[in-house]
C-alpha cells in the first residue's frame, strides 16, 4: 500500500510537471497559429506582387514598341493626319490668335468710342437747355 502510494504522488508529481509544461504549449500553438496566419497572408501578398510586376513590365513592353492602347493611338494618328491634310502650322495659329486678340481689343475701343458718341449727342441736345438756364442766372 506504501508502496503505490508513493506510485500515485509520484504520477502526480509527473502529472503537474506534465501540466506545467502543458500551459506554454497552449501560447506556444496560439502564437503558431498567429505566425501561419501572417505567412499565408505574405504568401498572397507576393503573389500579388509578382502578378503587378508582371503586368509592368507587359506595359512597358507595350510602351517601348507602341502598342499600348492601340485605339487611342489611332486617334493620335488620325489627328495627326488631318493636321498635315490642312498644312496646320502652330506659328499660323499663334499669329492667328494674336490678330484675334488685337480685333478684341479694336472691338472694345469702338464700343467705348461709340458710347462717347452717344453722351456727346445727348450733351449737344441738352446744350440749348443748359444756355438758356446760364442766361437766366446771368440776368437774374
Amino acid at each position: 500500500m506504501a508502496v503505490s502510494e508513493r506510485e500515485i504522488q509520484v504520477l502526480r508529481q509527473e502529472y503537474r510537471e506534465l501540466e506545467q509544461e502543458l500551459t506554454h504549449y497552449g501560447s506556444t500553438l496560439q502564437r503558431r497559429g498567429q505566425l501561419q496566419e501572417q505567412l499565408q497572408t505574405m504568401v498572397g501578398l507576393q503573389a500579388t506582387l509578382q502578378q503587378i510586376e508582371a503586368e509592368a513590365v507587359d506595359i512597358e513592353r507595350s510602351l517601348e514598341i507602341g502598342t499600348y492602347a492601340p485605339e487611342i493611338q489611332e486617334e493620335l494618328r488620325l489627328l495627326d493626319q488631318r493636321l498635315q491634310e490642312l498644312s496646320y502650322d502652330e506659328k499660323d495659329h499663334a499669329l492667328a490668335r494674336g490678330q484675334v486678340d488685337r480685333w478684341r481689343w479694336a472691338e472694345i475701343r469702338q464700343a467705348e468710342i461709340r458710347q462717347a458718341q452717344r453722351q456727346q449727342d445727348q450733351i449737344a441736345q441738352r446744350q440749348p437747355e443748359f444756355q438758356a438756364k446760364l442766361l437766366n442766372y446771368s440776368v437774374a
